[in-house]
């Protein structure tokens, strides 16, 4: 049975669909790397699949990936996010600064999508000796929630 699609759910996948593809653009002309063409195949089949939940996970993936760029890359794409959408990945990064505060403030992780949340921060922050404190609350946070899931599965 086909699910009925509403217009805010239309609306929300042709911004995924055109913010991916115009991230996926701006990595093939920095990198002038074909093989990423796959990713336009990917995000077509998507979208035409009416698949909000696939469109999500590839902004997700593509946003944290476009925040390894080189930091020129990174302010170039930006621009081009905030000529075209209104926004860029700074306010992503901001949304999901704000998760972590909050997971930080309850004092645990409750599910395996707020683990890669904290490990992506500590991944980010791991080497700058001026965030030290922050990556020590994170990883006990980390050590604390893959202990409580050994614990389960015993």
């Amino acid at each position: 049975m086909k699910r009925k699609i509403d217009q805010k759910y239309l609306e929300e996948l042709t911004f995924l669909k055109e913010w991916n593809e115009t991230i996926i653009n701006f990595l093939i002309l920095k990198s002038k790397d074909n093989s990423l063409d796959i990713f336009h195949q990917i995000i077509t089949e998507t979208f035409n699949k009416s698949d909000l939940r696939g469109m999500r996970m590839i902004y997700k993936d593509l946003n944290e990936g476009a925040n390894d760029l080189p930091l020129m890359e990174l302010n170039e794409l930006n621009q081009l996010l905030s000529k075209k959408f209104g926004r860029n990945l700074t306010e992503y990064n901001n949304k999901n600064l704000a998760k972590i505060k909050r997971i930080v403030k309850k004092g645990n992780i409750s599910n395996e999508e707020e683990y890669r949340l904290i490990l992506n921060r500590v991944e980010e922050i791991y080497a700058d000796d001026t965030q030290k404190d922050e990556t020590k609350i994170l990883n006990m946070l980390l050590t604390n929630y893959i202990k409580k899931i050994d614990n389960k599965n015993k």
